[in-house]
């Protein structure tokens, strides 16, 4: 059987400083890596598995959404071979990249 833990939710903002705010104020949340692009934050990832990437996409303007999930798991090929059996597709980005046909993206990693 594998065994799995949650290892961060990536969200889409339109407004990511508010969102460092939020989760800085709100609940408490640490900066552990930020990345820029174009002299702003890009992206930014707390230490609690929290990731907020900054996004002009339409459907972000009112609430924001998931981007994807990563989880670690003890057999990452297994984990693939069952994903499949539910419809999930490899994406570009990697083969540990998967999309499951109602939408959502996981990144599947090893247990470290």
């Amino acid at each position: 059987m594998i065994k799995s833990i949650l290892d961060h939710c990536a969200v889409m903002l339109q407004d990511l400083e508010l969102g460092i705010e939020l989760c800085e104020t709100v609940f408490g949340m640490t900066v552990r890596k930020t990345e820029m692009k174009e002299e702003r934050i890009f992206q930014i990832w707390f230490d609690q598995g929290i990731q907020l990437i900054r996004s002009d996409f339409p459907a972000v303007m009112e609430h924001g959404f998931v981007n994807h999930i990563g989880i670690r798991v003890s057999d990452v090929k297994t984990c693939l071979a069952q994903a499949e059996r539910f419809g999930a597709k490899s994406l570009a980005k990697g083969n540990n990249w998967i999309v499951f046909p109602f939408g959502l993206c996981v990144e599947v990693l090893p247990i470290e």
